[in-house]
């Protein structure tokens, strides 16, 4: 028997040039104006290469090859909305293969702008604390913990190094010398023009709820106490920032409309959101389970079955009862409304809004699901399930 380790060693040296084949059999397909002879092969060779990289584990890889398959299987190719969206699927699958082979792609089209691939597999963590030996104690800790941590205990040094350290994390003290709320300031100056931002976590001795307004008001996604729990930080490290896990927000469209549900989830992929439109609410629950996402927005009116009855299903599954759940409604009727809400969702928006303004809520909402199931599911020592 062939040892595991060859078929593994095998598959990462083929797998540049079975996406090479996907971009060039897809240039062949829009020259053919997508004739269903070449839709089809497209279709056949994404969903191979898909099932083959998610088994050999190369999740991010069989994950954007899928969203091609699911694509090209769609009613609207060849229309403008399937063109943007091809462009965005492919420039995630050239970003995915990069981050897995550990080199450039001679293939495809760029990286959709305002997104970054990651140099590496380890996440990067900038701390900055004028406590130079706290400074130095806690980068060693983190690098032993596989975080590539780097520490700066001067102001003027971080901000030199911020934009070629390009931190996926930013740890800060609250108060320096002379200046008991520096740190909020220094944040703000740390995170300016960097894409997508860098988390930011404040460490200080101050318990006060001021204090902690301040840290939320600056966007803070966690606030610890001195002296630092190495295991709580690591936790929270670990988590939304780990190389093991996808780091943009997957979200799942539940909406009959075709016209609404390409809306949606054109702007979502733009805003490097992953989303899937759902146009049949009856197949919810099979594509839940494919897709794993960690928030549904879900029309109120549908034909068969209704976003409130809907809901109450996924609640009453043991798997699946704690996935955040956020109606789409026309309506005013504050029956419907009162409904949807005694149904089990979180919240209820109309669908006028602005979807500018859903981007902090999936964000946040998605963050915490997946921190939420992280620690039920974790141990916060180790890690391990």
């Amino acid at each position: 028997m062939e040892p595991v380790g060859d078929l593994l060693a095998e598959y990462a040296a083929a797998l540049t040039h079975r996406v090479d084949a996907i971009f060039e059999m897809i240039q062949q397909a829009r020259a053919a104006r997508w004739a269903t002879p070449d839709r089809e092969r497209v279709r056949q060779l994404a969903h191979q290469l898909g099932g083959s990289a998610l088994t050999y584990g190369y999740h991010e890889v069989g994950h954007a090859v899928h969203r091609i398959e699911r694509l090209v299987s769609a009613s609207s190719v060849g229309e403008p909305a399937f063109d943007s969206l091809l462009e965005i699927a492919l420039g995630h699958l050239r970003a995915a293969t990069q981050h897995a082979a550990g080199g450039p792609v001679p293939v495809g089209p760029s990286v959709p702008l305002g997104r970054r691939v990651p140099e590496g597999r380890q996440p990067v963590v900038m701390l900055v604390d004028d406590d130079a030996a706290l400074t130095a104690l806690l980068v060693k800790r983190l690098r032993a913990l596989g975080f590539a941590a780097h520490g700066f205990c001067n102001r003027d040094e971080a901000l030199a190094a911020v934009g070629d350290l390009q931190p996926q994390v930013l740890l800060l003290d609250v108060m320096f010398p002379g200046m008991d709320d520096a740190g909020f300031e220094l944040s703000r100056e740390l995170v300016k023009g960097l894409e997508p931002p860098p988390a930011v976590i404040f460490l200080t001795g101050r318990e006060d709820i001021h204090t902690r307004r301040k840290a939320a008001q600056a966007g803070a996604v966690s606030y610890l106490r001195k002296p630092v729990n190495l295991t709580a930080l690591a936790a929270i490290l670990e988590h939304p920032f780990s190389n093991n896990r996808r780091s943009e927000p997957r979200v799942l469209l539940v909406e009959d409309s075709l016209p609404i549900a390409r809306m949606y989830t054109l702007y979502f992929e733009r805003m490097g959101i992953e989303a899937l439109a759902v146009t049949n609410p009856l197949q919810l629950f099979d594509q839940v389970y494919e897709f794993q996402p960690d928030l549904i927005f879900m029309d109120l009116s549908m034909p068969d079955i209704d976003g409130a009855e809907l809901c109450q299903l996924l609640r009453q599954h043991e798997t699946l009862y704690d996935i955040p759940v956020i109606g789409l409604t026309g309506e005013t009727d504050t029956a419907a409304l009162r409904r949807a809400m005694q149904s089990g969702m979180d919240g209820v928006l109309q669908k006028d809004n602005d979807l500018a303004s859903l981007l902090p809520l999936i964000r946040r909402r998605a963050e915490r699901y997946r921190r939420v199931r992280h620690s039920m599911s974790r141990d916060l020592l180790t890690g391990l399930l």
